[in-house]
Formats: C-alpha cells, sequence, structure tokens
C-alpha cells in the first residue's frame, strides 16, 4: 500500500500521469512546460533564498561550501549524475532554511516535475553543466545579502534553463 500511495501522490503532483491502459509514466517535457517551470522555480526558489538568507547559519554554510565541492569534483570528473543529487541536496539545504511551510511543499513539487527531465540530460550531446552560480550564492547568503541570494538563485536556474534550451530534446522537436 505505501507504494501505490507514492505513485499516486507522484500523479497528483504531476511527476507521472496514468496512462488509460493503467500505465505510469514520467511525463513527456515540452519545452514550453520546462520553460514555465523555470520561471516559476526562478520565484519561489528566489523568494525562499532570500528568506533563508536571515536564517542563515555558519553550520549551514559549511555544509553548503562543501557540498559544492563535491559538485565541482563530480563536474570535472564526468559523475554528472551525482553532481545533479548534490545540486538538489545544495538547493534545498537553502530553501529548507527559509521555513516557509507553505513554499516548501511547492518547490520541491516543482522539482520533481523538473527532476526526471533533467536527470536524462547526461545522456543528451552538448549538454554541459556547471555550478558557476553556486559560488555566488554561498557569497550572498555569507554576506547576509537578501536581495543579492535572491539573484544568485535566479541566475543559476536561468543557466540551466538556457543551456537545456540549447542542447536538450523535448518532446515534440
Amino acid at each position: 500500500m505505501p507504494i501505490r500511495e507514492a505513485v499516486s501522490r507522484l500523479i497528483a503532483e504531476r511527476a507521472l500521469v496514468l496512462l488509460p491502459n493503467r500505465k505510469v509514466i514520467v511525463p513527456w517535457m515540452t519545452r514550453t512546460r520546462f520553460i514555465e517551470l523555470s520561471r516559476v522555480r526562478q520565484l519561489l526558489e528566489g523568494k525562499a533564498a532570500e528568506i533563508a538568507c536571515k536564517q542563515i547559519t555558519p553550520q549551514l554554510l559549511r555544509k553548503l561550501v562543501r557540498v559544492n565541492s563535491v559538485i565541482k569534483s563530480c563536474l570535472s570528473n564526468d559523475h554528472i549524475r551525482r553532481a545533479l543529487a548534490h545540486n538538489l541536496d545544495f538547493h534545498l539545504s537553502i530553501y529548507h532554511a527559509s521555513r516557509a511551510d507553505v513554499m516548501l511543499p511547492v518547490i520541491e513539487m516543482l522539482w520533481r516535475q523538473a527532476g526526471p527531465f533533467i536527470a536524462l540530460t547526461p545522456s543528451m550531446p552538448g549538454v554541459k553543466w556547471s555550478a558557476r552560480c553556486h559560488d555566488e550564492i554561498i557569497d550572498a547568503l555569507e554576506a547576509g545579502s537578501p536581495h543579492k541570494a535572491r539573484r544568485a538563485v535566479q541566475h543559476d536556474i536561468e543557466d540551466t534553463l538556457q543551456e537545456l534550451l540549447k542542447h536538450a530534446t523535448f518532446e515534440g522537436e
């Protein structure tokens, strides 16, 4: 029963789709849908980073530096899938620091919708991942600058969006 409940929840959150033949699949990603997901993520995640900036602790900053270092190491060694998993940890650690109880589940739902598509991108030719905005995010959080933290997170999401719009394959293309 717990598996059925989990699948039902993922269907409700649009991370999975139930076909008429009762088969469950990951939905195909269209270019338009990915742009919309990215734009909504920029708004919500930017705001969560802004709020988190006021709650940041030295312990969380150390964790973010450590995780970012692991991400960069993974990327330099072509362990893209591992880098993406650590990227999720990096971002959600920041957003959880915001303690925004209403916003957090929505952010997580958006990641569940975009995540399966993003997870496919390491096998797509030409897609290059970087964590170039992560240092900017850490610096903004460390400086206690909510505006800069919001903008840095938004830049990070924009980088991913633009990279995938250039190189990824979307449904109907």
